[in-house]
């Protein structure tokens, strides 16, 4: 984890307190096992800092109409999109974190059984299309707080 991943949570706090959000308490050690365990993943230092910091909010969305969940409604891209056809490639191993607009679009992270490897974020705008946003967890909410529309709606590479 970079040494600024604590001042970037601490400024999320702070932006969405001004805003109007209610951040959640934050994840525990056993809740983040217990995600750990039911879904067969690891979460990388910045992403276990971040729900044991902030843990999403309770309640309200960001200026930009983002609910950021708390650990307890993360799931797979996969669950998320159950029924709705056929999902994106390795949606079982991309966690939503996030939704725009009730769910008009979601936010993952991608999370494996090593926590070493990186978690990169990407935007899902449909059953079977995402665009990448971040190359990590902590590069999307440093993105977020430097320019929160580009970080949110990340323009296709297509």
């Amino acid at each position: 984890m970079r040494d600024d991943t604590e001042s970037i949570l601490a400024r999320v706090r702070e932006r969405w307190v001004a805003e109007g959000a209610t951040p959640a308490s934050p994840a525990g050690v056993a809740e983040m096992a217990g995600f750990e365990e039911r879904y067969g993943v690891r979460l990388p230092a910045e992403v276990r800092a971040y729900f044991g910091a902030l843990n999403g909010m309770a309640e309200g969305w960001d200026a930009e109409l983002v609910a950021w969940w708390p650990l307890g409604r993360v799931r797979t891209v996969a669950e998320e999109m159950a029924g709705h056809g056929s999902p994106m490639p390795a949606a079982s191993e991309h966690f939503c974190f996030a939704d725009y607009s009730v769910w008009a679009l979601a936010y993952a992270v991608r999370l494996t059984a090593d926590p070493d490897q990186p978690a990169p974020v990407v935007v899902v705008r449909g059953m079977n299309d995402h665009v990448p946003a971040a190359p990590s967890f902590r590069d999307f909410l440093a993105a977020y707080l430097n320019d929160p529309y580009a970080a949110l709606h990340p323009r296709s590479s297509t």
